[in-house]
């Protein structure tokens, strides 16, 4: 059986063309919508919204047997409509200092955004958001994400940088009128400070979150969902930092994020023989836990809450949408119970007994599959699940690779800290639990 062909919902040459390089795909339809008429004070929303109305109409189009036009694809909509392509669309508003920028109206207007971005040495970086929208369409399913990447313009001695000159060069090229916000990255014109985040996502095709939305599509619609605890539901990762550094100062050692990352998920044994090695403590592994356990019950008991979205995320599945969810944590047992003290009655209503912790584990965490394989297996009772059915939530490397094993779909909600190698390979990646858009998922 032959894998869907990818569509791209554009007909702009520069997307059609990264489109090509990246997914190998000459398809594309276009869409032919007001988007003045789609307004969200959310850029983060709203380029959904625009994202979809683009893929509505292509699909729409296509369903009628329209004519492709010269800004269309006559196999790209045969695709859509016969069920053997996945229709891809996109949307970008650029957002500085407040202001959500789509592309300009005039030229005047772009010279106003150019002027903005301009930087002189001494003064703080000057952030430019790219929030990228993205709808995937498959058979009659639309899923929607996005991804914001962040780009800084370096600054020159004489006049700071994007000097009026370099700014009506730009004018004159054209470029910068039809692009949000007004500046093409890769523009030799524009001298990159600093980048978070990928060139293809600051020039408008977030690359491997469309491939993560292409996969998911794909995937059954979710019938049960499991979580992590530490960093994703709860704020206790901020305390594992705080003692982990402690206890590194304390030998003279440098505790940094490079070490964290490579610790996140594990079971703690395991994660504490590595957090030795790592840091080059002399100490054993049981001294350096038993160092940090006295700086961490306290925090625990004391200023463990829930981080934003979740509590909500876990009252929608249980109460409105009725899904069935397990906790999955990398904790041992007695540090969960702890750590759960104050928001003890929410955790017992949201997972009840389905619960599995690191030390129940058979000498195997994460990476390894068998904490979530386990955790669905709570779930099942006398109807089996499919894994691909089964959403997990992480923010961890680790936990990420877990599910995948397991061959599930994965959410990831990392820490900003964490580099860009470390992320990536989730269906889903998001800012907090706050966007995630469990309606769509569970159709």
């Amino acid at each position: 059986k032959m894998p869907p062909r990818l569509v791209l919902g554009s007909a702009s040459k520069w997307r059609r063309g990264a489109f090509r390089k990246h997914f190998g795909s000459e398809l594309f339809a276009a869409a032919d919508i007001d988007e003045k008429a789609i307004r969200d004070p959310s850029a983060e929303t709203m380029t959904q919204l625009i994202a979809r109305g683009k893929a509505e109409a292509i699909v729409a189009r296509a369903a009628a047997d329209q004519p492709a036009e010269a800004n269309g694809s006559a196999e790209g909509l045969r695709a859509v409509k016969e069920g053997e392509g996945i229709l891809v669309c996109l949307d970008q508003i650029v957002r500085f200092e407040g202001e959500h920028r789509e592309k300009p109206e005039t030229p005047e207007v772009a010279k106003r955004f150019l002027r903005s971005y301009r930087a002189s040495e001494g003064e703080p970086v000057k952030w430019i958001e790219c929030v990228n929208g993205i709808c995937a369409y498959f058979r009659g399913r639309y899923l929607t994400s996005f991804e914001i990447s962040k780009v800084s313009f370096a600054y020159e001695p004489e006049g700071g940088s994007l000097s009026d000159a370099m700014i009506e060069a730009l004018i004159a090229k054209g470029e910068c009128l039809g692009s949000a916000g007004s500046f093409v990255v890769e523009d030799p014109l524009f001298k990159v400070r600093e980048l978070k985040g990928t060139e293809e996502s600051i020039t408008g095709l977030p690359v491997a979150a469309v491939r993560g939305l292409v996969a998911l599509v794909q995937m059954p619609p979710v019938t049960c969902c499991l979580f992590d605890m530490d960093g994703l539901l709860l704020n206790t990762e901020d305390m594992y930092t705080v003692a982990q550094k402690a206890v590194c100062e304390k030998y003279g050692k440098e505790f940094t994020w490079e070490v964290k990352a490579q610790l996140m998920g594990l079971p703690p044994q395991v994660a504490a023989q590595r957090f030795v090695d790592l840091v080059g403590l002399p100490i054993t592994p049981k001294e350096f836990l038993q160092q940090r356990d006295e700086l961490l019950i306290p925090l625990f008991k004391t200023t463990s809450k829930f981080l934003p979205g979740a509590r909500e995320l876990l009252y929608k599945l249980k109460d409105e949408l009725k899904v069935p969810r397990a906790l999955a944590t990398s904790s041992s047992r007695q540090l969960m119970q702890v750590k759960t003290e104050l928001v003890r009655e929410d955790f017992e209503a949201a997972f009840g007994t389905h619960t599995i912790c690191g030390d129940e584990l058979n000498g195997r965490g994460k990476p390894d599959p068998e904490i979530f394989l386990r955790a669905m297996a709570m779930l099942e009772g006398d109807n089996k699940i499919d894994p691909a059915a089964c959403m997990v939530f992480e923010d961890a490397p680790n936990g990420v690779e877990a599910a995948l094993a397991a061959g599930m779909q994965v959410c990831m909600i990392p820490d900003d800290n964490l580099s860009l190698d470390k992320r990536g390979k989730a269906h889903l990646e998001l800012p907090s639990l706050s966007w995630v858009l469990m309606e769509q998922l569970v159709k």
